[in-house]
């Protein structure tokens, strides 16, 4: 039959305190994969000429996809058979329901949830000095908010150490025998906490799952079954499965996926002896390993090796293995990049769905009332369908209601979503009354504290509200949030919990309940790594095999470092090697095919090393294995769609037909000089740029709120004093007044921090302010419109009317001078030289003067309109920069050639953009990604390459 059977007691490597009898040991070897020998084992076993009838075996296996590929084996093994014969099939188990398919039923046990309340009621049942050894370094009311988390952490360690029939107080008394370790109270502080729990548990007529197994274990001297026991490629058991096993009196076989020469490598149970594969040499020829520079690559590598095999990438003779789980979601969006379907072998997690998007989004929100989760809210089909309809917008797109809440927060960078929210009618009518429908909706779940009980009945009604309007794809997924409402609402446990605590506890549930099957036919399969070596394809490539992720190395354990873990017997980063290191050697001797692609850089572009499976070879071969994976890596930077062939793409000069525009702002002349393309898109195109994770105010921003506040000032005589008390005094009630109407109540910490500045620069001002008017200047307008015709430039066929607003214009009592205003809020104070550049010699009356902002020869030109009877028109900047020593005023004089120079420049610019000239854009203004929303659209015929420089495509 192609493999080897030894027994229990014979040359078996087993361990010494190994107690088992008659466990029948099979090596299947690598000729056939394991789950076909095993199939073909079971049924030549019990078959008969009528019937083939497994029902007295009982096979476990490592996990639910090889429980069922076993099960379609079996099938296809009987039906090879022929003759008619039925088949009856054996009970087939995952090893974690070993102890449970043989213990005596109960129907008092505890659910994970019941467990959790639990944990919870006895964490807070305790007195604070006993909580506080947990984590003595905490703030002041961590546990309470954050007891949910706590419990599941504790959780978490009692099914560690009871599989190894441990209790905390175990933890405490043998850690003394690690060198460091001073957490005996902390330990003792948990067997505290776990006898209140079991006094909980029982007091609710509740049994723990975990004690249930050990009490079990207690209570046999031996066990006598009329089953028969395989285990099929079990790799590792926990001491409870160990002790139940030798007092197991029944057949039991031991199916080892390996070759008979590694025997001394496994037990009597067939389970890894560390030692041996702790320094085994894994054989691995160069030729199997592709080193390519960017996870992007692994896909159109695996395809060209793939096709090189003349082996269809998505049969299922073909797999593709992944190490690094991080990388499943990416690769399988590079595969679909190449037209190549592929499907986890996992299934699709229930919380990629909808209702587990917004459950994920639902939590977020309610621990924080921040506008970036309202925006995450408005992401999900549920909450869009509720807005849409509660809005009675109709059929308007949703993606109006996202952008409404984006521009929201960008104008008012709301710390939270509680209490009174500011508002500007004109722009924010419609993102407020979205916040306030989704605080309607979720007013039950924004409640103080309630039993499990009461939330699950406001959860429904929630849940009830935005299923009414919204369809789920996968009617088992509403089966199973119901179903945990259900367990919440019968839970016997009363303890008071916060929304967030019930939501996260639910999260944690919905995530590990539900497998929804990938369906997708003709993909290639992507499977983890603990799933490669049983799969049956005979060809595989294998990828993400990074240092820390295979092996998995934990080492920051707050509770169990690695040291102690080892020493308790635990899964410690030793265990996890020696298991990886069987599984590679079986990966690499088992496939027909394999290639095995190393990433030089992780998906942040990070470097990144590969795992020491790799460097398991022999010592002499050592120096040419490091040699291969540092040499030059593939890349595949011009991989296409099968289907489709890309082309680049590349901005083209924008088609305007007629004269859109006859009016200009003064603002605009500049915009156009600097880019003209620019100007299209802002000016014509009406193209806006929202900030949805803006956490403080932008530059414009800082500059209106400090305009707003000096033109509210402005409008007050006491602006004039020449009293600094008083002028301050206005201005930072002008500067509280303003931005509590921008802000409200609750702004961002940034936001308050550059309120202050804002009022240290205003205090500076100020001073100048009255020292200012002392001299005998005096405020007469603010903020004042260019209207009607006082600056128009004659074009070729047509006119062009300049419009614009003036900051400030200010007259001297006694000279009648007038000066026009701008208030500047930069970093630095700005100067003439920011605005224009003098060609030619300085001497040189007729020399050229380049204008880069019209502003202020326009608004000089303005103002002799305005004022014909004033002695002279002046301009000026007022600098209310972060300089608070510099001059606040910087005189700007224009001599009339310069004022001629700027309505020529003008009248050319005004030109242009009747007649629609918006090309060519300028490519130098896109180097600044950061600052330049414009960059990707204007770089988009440069290609860029992993080590950041660009060439053109």
């Amino acid at each position: 039959m192609g493999y080897f059977t030894t027994m229990s007691g014979l040359n078996t490597g087993g361990n010494e305190d190994s107690d088992s009898r008659d466990v029948e040991r099979i090596f299947t070897g690598y000729q056939r994969p394991l789950l076909h020998t095993v199939a073909h084992d079971l049924v030549a076993r019990y078959a008969t000429d009528t019937l083939i009838d497994l029902s007295k075996a009982t096979v476990v296996v490592s996990g639910t996809r090889v429980e069922r590929r076993l099960m379609e084996l079996l099938v296809a093994e009987g039906e090879r058979l022929g003759s008619g014969r039925g088949i009856v099939p054996p009970r087939i188990i995952t090893r974690g329901g070993l102890l449970e398919a043989f213990m005596p039923s109960q129907a008092n046990i505890a659910s994970e949830i019941s467990r959790n309340l639990t944990w919870m009621a006895a964490i807070r049942s305790l007195r604070t000095e006993v909580v506080s050894h947990l984590m003595p370094s905490t703030p002041e009311n961590y546990l309470e908010r954050s007891a949910s988390s706590l419990a599941l952490r504790i959780d978490s360690l009692y099914m560690q150490l009871s599989a190894q029939r441990l209790e905390f107080s175990h933890v405490a008394e043998r850690g003394g025998e690690v060198e460091g370790f001073y957490e005996e109270e902390r330990w003792n502080a948990l067997q505290e906490i776990y006898t209140a729990y079991l006094e909980t548990l029982s007091e609710a007529g509740l049994t723990c799952r975990y004690r249930a197994r050990e009490i079990f274990l207690e209570s046999l001297e031996e066990f006598t079954s009329d089953s028969d026991l395989y285990l099929c490629g079990i790799l590792e058991l926990t001491k409870q499965q160990r002790d139940f096993l030798k007092v197991f009196r029944g057949s039991q076989v031991a199916y080892i996926f390996a070759e008979k020469s590694d025997a001394s490598g496994f037990d009597d149970y067939g389970t890894l002896v560390p030692s041996y594969w702790e320094h085994k040499t894994l054989q691995l020829e160069e030729s199997f390993i592709e080193v390519v520079e960017h996870p992007r690559d692994i896909a159109p590598a695996a395809a060209t090796w793939f096709g090189s095999l003349a082996t269809s990438f998505a049969s299922e003779d073909a797999v593709l293995g992944i190490g690094n789980e991080r990388l499943s979601s990416f690769i399988k969006g590079r595969l679909s990049d190449l037209g190549i379907p592929a499907r986890e072998a996992a299934g699709t997690s229930p919380l990629h769905t909808d209702i587990g998007f917004t459950l994920s989004a639902l939590c977020s929100y309610i621990e924080t009332r921040s506008l970036k989760d309202v925006a995450n809210l408005l992401r999900t089909p549920y909450v869009q369908s509720y807005v849409a309809a509660t809005l009675e917008t109709g059929h308007i797109d949703p993606g109006i209601f996202l952008d409404a809440v984006d521009i929201y927060q960008s104008n008012h960078l709301q710390d939270t979503t509680r209490g009174v929210l500011p508002l500007n009618p004109k722009q924010d009518a419609l993102g407020r009354e979205v916040v306030r429908c989704i605080n309607t909706l979720l007013a039950p779940l924004m409640e103080g504290p309630a039993c499990s009980s009461t939330w699950a009945g406001r959860l429904f009604d929630v849940f009830h509200q935005l299923q009414s309007l919204h369809e789920e794809r996968h009617g088992e997924v509403v089966d199973e949030l119901n179903g945990l409402l259900q367990e919440f609402s019968e839970c016997p446990l009363s303890v008071e919990l916060q929304a967030s605590e019930v939501l996260r506890m639910m999260l944690e549930q919905f995530a590990k309940r539900l497998e929804i099957p990938d369906t997708t036919t003709g993909a290639v399969e992507l499977l983890g790594w603990l799933e490669v070596a049983f799969d049956d394809a005979p060809s595989l490539v294998l990828t993400g095999l990074d240092e820390g992720a295979v092996p998995a190395v934990i080492n920051s354990d707050p509770f169990l470092p690695d040291s102690l873990a080892r020493h308790l017997g635990l899964a410690n980063n030793q265990s996890r090697y020696t298991r990886d290191a069987a599984l590679f050697s079986t990966i690499v001797h088992s496939k027909e095919n394999i290639r095995i692609i190393v990433c030089r850089r992780s998906l942040s572009g990070e470097a990144i090393q590969p795992s020491r499976l790799l460097f398991a070879c022999k010592t002499s071969l050592l120096p040419k294995r490091v040699d291969h994976l540092r040499s030059r890596a593939n890349r595949y930077a011009h991989a296409h769609r099968t289907n489709e062939v890309y082309h680049s793409f590349l901005v083209g000069a924008p088609r305007v037909h007629g004269n859109l525009i006859t009016k200009m702002s003064a603002t605009s002349f500049g915009l156009y000089v600097s880019c003209p393309y620019r100007f299209y898109l802002q000016r014509i195109a009406g193209l806006q740029t929202i900030i949805d994770g803006a956490v403080e105010l932008d530059p414009l921003s800082f500059g209106n709120l400090a305009h707003d506040v000096l033109s509210w000032a402005a409008h007050d005589a006491a602006f004039n004093s020449t009293c600094e008390a008083t002028v301050r005094g206005l201005l930072c009630d002008g500067l509280q007044t303003i931005s509590r109407q921008y802000f409200g109540d609750r702004p961002l910490p940034a936001v308050t921090i550059q309120i202050d500045h804002l009022r240290l620069r205003l205090e500076h001002f100020a001073q100048w302010q009255t020292s200012y008017r002392q001299d005998g200047w005096l405020t007469v307008e603010e903020e004042r419109a260019l209207t009607g015709e006082l600056v128009t430039l004659n074009l070729r066929d047509s006119t062009m009317l300049v419009t614009g607003r003036i900051d400030r214009i200010d007259r001297h009592e006694s000279t009648n001078r007038y000066r026009i205003i701008d208030y500047k809020t930069g970093e630095k104070p700005k100067t003439k030289a920011d605005i224009c550049q003098r060609q030619g010699p300085k001497d040189d009356e007729n020399a050229l003067t380049v204008w880069s902002d019209f502003q202020a020869p326009l608004y000089v030109h303005a103002g002799t309109e305005m004022y014909p009877n004033a002695s002279g028109i002046e301009f000026g900047f007022i600098n209310i920069s972060a300089s608070l020593e510099g001059d606040v005023y910087s005189h700007v004089p224009i001599a009339k050639k310069e004022l001629a120079d700027a309505v020529s420049q003008a009248t050319d610019v005004a030109q242009h953009v009747y007649d629609g000239v918006f090309w060519p854009p300028n490519q130098k203004l896109s180097t600044n990604r950061e600052n330049d929303p414009y960059w990707r659209l204007l770089s988009s015929t440069q290609e860029e390459t992993e080590e950041g420089d660009t060439h053109n495509g």
